[in-house]
């Protein structure tokens, strides 16, 4: 996949001899599509990598001043550059030299002179499987967050809410629980449809997604419910988010004129559990009444 400049890839190229530089760049030229970086010294390579996210780097093992592995070994301490794969180049072909290349973190060397086939395959396959690592890296964000997100509202789902809240729990933070429950979802249901009831569900959890701090966490519980962590509100920054959340259905014409919001808090204390803390505050939601809101200290 191209970036925004058009290149598929972004290597940088150190060395501190201007031959070795424009004959690896021709190299790198013939395989195309390829935006090239240059640093004749450690130091520079350094805050090149700090400036730029490159897919791979071609360094010297003799530079001026920081030689090629002490940059390496930099790079691999940092978490941010760790996974850039590193080939080093170097005219010395001792096994020792090779050794210290791969302990250092390279992934591969390449001798001088340079061999263009040899350059060319070696570059190749060690940015095609960069390209594949980086595939495999976000398919697997992509079923992780499938893992914890209910598909419907975008919340996360009963399973992740419960450890997190419990996690909470252990911890022995203060906080609130909120709980959420879309009142007529059936009837919206009956009479207009299953689409209009998961519309309804949605606009419901992007109202509360849009209200609540990163800190805070907000999932599906089941069907119509939803319920939101609040660690370290106080009570008038609850009412004010409550009010809020409020405010917004009674802007969503489908939810307004279809559905009966019912908002429900209550303070989490030392000695709660998830069963205590749900047993609680289903017992506020059959207390509500008419009320539009109910705060329990």
């Amino acid at each position: 996949m191209k970036n925004r400049e058009g290149f598929d890839h972004r290597v940088l190229i150190v060395d501190d001899e201007p031959l070795n530089i424009e004959v690896a760049a021709a190299f790198l030229e013939e395989l195309g599509a390829i935006k090239i970086h240059y640093a004749k010294d450690g130091e520079s390579a350094i805050e090149g990598v700090r400036r730029h996210d490159f897919d791979l780097i071609l360094l010297d093992v003799n530079l001026p001043g920081m030689d090629g592995f002490e940059v390496c070994r930099l790079l691999k301490k940092n978490p941010k550059t760790a996974d850039i794969p590193v080939i080093f180049m170097t005219a010395e072909h001792g096994i020792e030299v090779v050794a210290r290349a791969f302990e250092v973190g390279g992934v591969d060397y390449l001798p001088k002179p340079f061999s263009g086939e040899e350059f060319k395959a070696r570059v190749k396959t060690h940015l095609r499987l960069r390209k594949t690592l980086a595939e495999l890296r976000e398919k697997q964000s992509r079923l992780a967050d499938l893992s914890i997100t209910d598909p419907l509202t975008r919340c996360c789902n009963h399973f992740f809410f419960q450890t997190r809240l419990k996690q909470m729990l252990e911890h022995g933070k203060e906080g609130w629980l909120m709980r959420v429950h879309v009142g007529r979802l059936e009837k919206i249901d009956l009479l207009m449809g299953y689409r209009k009831a998961d519309a309804a569900l949605r606009e419901m959890a992007a109202i509360l997604l849009e209200r609540l701090y990163r800190s805070d966490l907000c999932g599906r519980l089941y069907g119509a419910h939803f319920v939101a962590m609040l660690p370290g509100r106080k009570r008038a920054e609850v009412e004010e988010i409550i009010r809020q959340i409020l405010q917004d259905v009674a802007e969503k014409k489908l939810l307004k004129e279809n559905a009966e919001i019912e908002i429900v808090a209550i303070r989490i204390h030392k000695g709660d559990t998830p069963v205590s803390l749900m047993r609680r505050s289903n017992k506020l939601l059959l207390r509500k009444g008419s009320r539009l809101y109910l705060i329990e200290e």
